[in-house]
């Protein structure tokens, strides 16, 4: 509730005597709640990069740049993999969808073409989801289109969205021409 109105004193004092805050700040960025988030922020519920990094992870599915943007500013990590399937900021924003998320996320130096433990890039797992948006953005960032383990016929053969291949097949053309 302290957090909620906006009181980082409080939250503070709560945090001092050992209230746990970490679910309340991965909510808050899960909700896009950019005002609870600054007052945690304020109130030092992101010291820790690992819970800044959690959050993050939950901003990103659901696609809120700013929150994305304000916890990396926090110390949250490009690098940090969600617990369920290891994957990282970059690889869940390509799931989802949402391009301006990952267009910050390779800004802010996450890697466009590390794997997930299942061996899948962030681009396949773009294409995968049919989410051309963030095809188009990685594809224009320069995430490559063959990868070890998986040629250029076998990321086309994912694409069961015909935008999504037709967008595939011209990036391919473009980059054999130059």
């Amino acid at each position: 509730l302290a957090s909620k109105h906006g009181h980082a004193n409080c939250v503070t004092c709560l945090m001092k005597a050992g209230a746990p805050v970490q679910h309340i700040l991965i909510r808050a960025a899960s909700f896009g709640d950019s005002e609870q988030l600054l007052v945690l922020l304020k109130a030092g519920a992101a010291a820790d990069t690992e819970v800044a990094s959690e959050a993050m992870l939950s901003a990103c599915c659901a696609g809120h740049r700013g929150i994305v943007q304000l916890l990396l500013h926090a110390g949250g990590s490009v690098f940090k993999q969600d617990r369920s399937h290891g994957r990282s900021a970059l690889h869940l924003a390509s799931i989802h969808g949402h391009a301006a998320v990952v267009k910050t996320l390779l800004a802010a130096g996450a890697p466009i073409n590390a794997a997930d433990p299942g061996g899948s890039s962030a681009l396949q797992l773009a294409v995968d989801a049919s989410q051309l948006a963030a095809v188009e953005e990685l594809l224009k960032s320069g995430a490559a289109l063959e990868r070890r383990g998986a040629d250029w016929e076998s990321l086309l053969s994912r694409a069961t969205d015909s935008a999504v291949r037709s967008k595939l097949e011209a990036e391919r053309n473009r980059r054999l021409l130059e």
